[in-house]
């Protein structure tokens, strides 16, 4: 079990996916002598997972850092298996693959000499992410990729690197839990929210900000300050889009979070000039979603991306992220890590 530091802050942070450059403004934000945890996740969907681990690795080296694993990195580990081949071509060519990326450092394209190459030449990354713990307490916080399966005891790597849903399962420990893992957009019912969930009751914190998982993501990191027998709590994000003045006031509407994957097929049941309202098949839930955003095939209608359904009350002078501003009469803003439709200004 760890202490916190002499200077009483931690700050947590995962679901890098590739991300390297928004990991490094997070870093640039915590203060010295603080200690840093990554859990898990640093690898696949983004666009720069070779250097992102390689950042990570090196992070490592600090006695103030300190790294668990995610299912994705462990997925890197049994790629990388000789017996697990097939599993190692299928991800060759994915873009946004960490083996897509090593396999156009390398230049080789026979499948076993490639796979016994990136043993050898990535052998430092690959001895660090089997070195890597599944989980830290400090204090009172258990600190760990997806989640546990009730208690410690009763978990195992699956259940550390891999469990869907652990906020609504929750735990029967009396530490609280941080993990990512799950965006946190799944677990908010109101708003499409992509901030971190502070749940003191459940003793559970999900600081997964979706990045790289939809299109709206951002990176989140939890800074937690210890004072006297008590915690503080600040939460910090950083995204990819391009930020924007409003030069009007716009009223919010609107009280549910939206379609979020995997909820994707749809019943249309009206459609107007700029959305329709559709009930998701698989949980019958009615929501508002923007018409560009519905695809129909053999009779069967999806959504093509997770749609909040809320309209956001955005005051004149605010700066706002734009997320799309390419469709007809609204753009999706963010702000304060919330998700939603403003009326485009003429």
């Amino acid at each position: 079990m760890l202490k916190f530091p002499a200077n009483n802050k931690i700050y947590i942070t995962s679901d890098i996916h590739g991300g390297k450059h928004l990991l490094e403004e997070l870093v640039s934000k915590v203060e010295k002598d603080s200690f840093l945890f990554l859990i898990g996740d640093f690898i696949e969907k983004g666009e720069d997972s070779l250097g992102t681990l390689e950042y990570v690795y090196e992070l490592s080296k600090s006695s103030k850092v300190f790294v668990t694993i995610g299912n994705n990195d462990h997925a890197l580990l049994r790629a990388l298996e000789p017996g697990n081949i097939d599993f190692f071509i299928n991800r060759l060519d994915k873009p946004t693959s960490i083996l897509y990326q090593m396999k156009r450092k390398l230049n080789i394209s026979d499948p076993f000499l490639l796979q016994k190459e990136i043993n050898i030449v990535y052998r430092h990354l690959v001895e660090f992410l089997s070195s890597l713990s599944t989980y830290y307490i400090i204090d009172k916080f258990l600190l760990v990729h997806a989640g546990i399966n009730k208690t410690i005891e009763n978990s195992n790597l699956r259940d550390f690197i891999g469990q869907d849903n652990f906020y609504n399962h929750g735990h029967e420990t009396d530490y609280t839990v941080i993990c990512g893992h799950y965006p946190t957009a799944m677990y908010h019912i109101d708003e499409y929210n992509n901030s971190i969930l502070i749940d003191e009751e459940k003793r559970i914190i999900c600081i997964d900000g979706g990045y790289k998982e939809t299109n709206l993501g951002q990176l989140n990191m939890l800074e937690i300050r210890k004072h006297d027998n008590s915690y503080i709590y600040k939460k910090h994000y950083v995204d990819d889009f391009k930020k924007e003045y409003i030069n009007v006031d716009h009223v919010g509407y609107g009280n549910k979070r939206g379609i979020c994957f995997p909820n994707y097929e749809l019943k249309v049941l009206n459609k107007d000039e700029y959305f329709s309202s559709v009930m998701t098949i698989n949980t019958n839930e009615i929501f508002q979603i923007k018409n560009e955003l519905i695809k129909c095939i053999d009779n069967k209608c999806y959504a093509i991306d997770d749609c909040p359904n809320n309209h956001l009350s955005i005051n004149k002078g605010d700066v706002v992220s734009v997320i799309w501003d390419n469709y007809k009469g609204y753009s999706l803003v963010k702000k304060n890590g919330i998700c939603g439709w403003i009326k485009k200004e003429n």
